[in-house]
């Protein structure tokens, strides 16, 4: 197997792809003479998708579509069935190319996220991995444009950086690369490299193209797995080193709680007696400054509650309770505050009643909190009208699943990796104290999440 470091590097008029690619699950690139040997590469790139219990979107043109059905129907029952139950999906990329470019025919990130990420998410609610395959890049290669080519490359690159949990094969026609440094100029958008067919098209059977194809794909896959060890390996690292810092800070912040709670109930006591004096009251500037420390001091205690319910000083008190209650509560606890800033709250949580062995209080909270992130990131997106959906149903596993979305502004994948450090937070000083989704993570595992 070729990969990009063997390959002669270019520049490129798109420089972040240089370093998103490196991070990307899996982008592996097909390239291919005869259409026959595409569409048996494509068949072996649905068939273990499908098997390992995997979400798969294929974007192609209709006519390889026509090809793949008829192939797949007649040798795997499992493609009708997968068809029916949309674990697989057709997009005519066509179609979906024109959705893409913008008003001046260029492609836009908005027109490939709507595309992209629309059915990702459709996808994904239902299947942990998702595997794509696409020819949009192709289309604009056929046409020469292969300046855009490398614009649409990158935001494929840019979704795979954020959707760990994805893989993407793309195919391209040597028709339409026939120049060598074209194809390495492309190759060299990818993480991992499959070379044309190496058999005269002519002689070769339909049934050897395929075979060619699986064994050149899973020398592929091969990369793409060892890729995923490797990252779960350094995930597994980092996490032990989090938890030992975890521990470390727990009892360092209980500690510290405690010795400023003292001190700063007085003050609190204080405060509210100063408020009643007669000069404060007749005084409008002082009582506005009494105010003010009344508000530092609330926002302080409120402050060392967090910490010691951080250090796990807070007991959970567990009993059957219907999922859906502190998801309701919660709802309640912020519906006025959605509404004013016009953001519409959906809740589908299925016909069937799910129940948990649980704290109502402690999930409330964990709620809440998401539910409050989910509103600061769609007033960052500057949308006009923003919606929160909360899903729940049983997975595959038998285990209660709640998804919160939002459509506002997304994170980094810096960002992401840091959300449950405790006191990170992307908000100005004195919005936030970083403290809620560590609280929540808490939450959710002491509940067996």
């Amino acid at each position: 197997m070729e990969t990009l470091s063997s390959l002669p590097s270019h520049p490129h008029p798109h420089p972040p792809t240089e370093t998103l690619n490196h991070e990307c699950r899996g982008h592996i690139a097909q390239f291919y003479r005869d259409d026959r040997y595409l569409t048996g590469a494509i068949g072996e790139f649905i068939r273990p998708g499908l098997a390992r219990d995997e979400g798969v979107v294929i974007l192609c043109t209709a006519g390889h579509w026509k090809q793949i059905y008829q192939d797949e129907v007649e040798v795997s029952p499992a493609f009708r069935i997968a068809l029916e139950s949309k674990q697989l999906r057709f997009l005519d990329a066509d179609q979906a190319l024109r959705a893409v470019l913008g008003p001046e025919s260029r492609p836009t990130r908005g027109g490939f996220r709507a595309v992209v990420e629309s059915v990702y998410r459709e996808v994904a609610v239902n299947y942990s991995r998702v595997r794509f395959y696409g020819e949009l890049v192709d289309l604009l290669c056929a046409q020469n444009r292969l300046r855009d080519a490398e614009i649409l490359e990158g935001y494929w690159n840019e979704f795979l950086v954020e959707r760990t949990n994805c893989t993407l094969l793309c195919g391209y026609s040597r028709k339409n690369l026939s120049l060598e440094a074209e194809r390495s100029r492309v190759a060299d958008l990818h993480t991992h490299l499959i070379p044309e067919e190496g058999i005269d098209a002519e002689s070769a059977t339909d049934s050897l193209f395929r075979r060619v194809a699986a064994l050149e794909f899973s020398v592929a896959a091969l990369g793409v797995e060892k890729m995923d060890q490797k990252r779960e390996l350094n995930e597994a690292k980092a996490h032990l080193v989090h938890l030992g810092k975890l521990s470390v800070l727990g009892e360092l912040s209980a500690g510290l709680a405690h010795e400023i709670s003292n001190p700063l109930t007085i003050v609190c006591g204080l405060v509210n007696q100063v408020k009643k004096f007669e000069g404060v009251v007749n005084h409008p500037e002082l009582s506005a400054k009494v105010g003010r420390i009344e508000v530092a001091a609330g926002r302080m205690t409120k402050i060392i509650r967090n910490i010691l319910g951080f250090a796990r000083q807070s007991p959970l008190t567990r009993k059957v309770i219907p999922v859906r209650d502190p998801i309701r509560q919660a709802v309640e606890v912020v519906s006025a505050l959605f509404a004013a800033q016009h953001i519409r709250i959906l809740v589908a949580d299925g016909a069937e009643e799910l129940r948990c062995l649980g704290d109502a209080e402690m999930l409330t909270q964990v709620f809440v909190n998401l539910f409050l992130n989910a509103r600061d990131a769609i007033i960052s997106g500057g949308l006009g009208e923003g919606c929160l959906e909360v899903r729940v149903r049983l997975d595959e596993k038998k285990k209660i699943e709640i998804c919160v979305i939002d459509n506002g502004e997304g994170m980094t994948a810096s960002t992401i990796a840091k959300i449950f450090y405790p006191f990170f937070t992307t908000k100005e000083i004195g919005k936030g104290t970083g403290l809620g989704l560590s609280l929540a993570l808490g939450t959710i595992r002491d509940h067996g999440g």
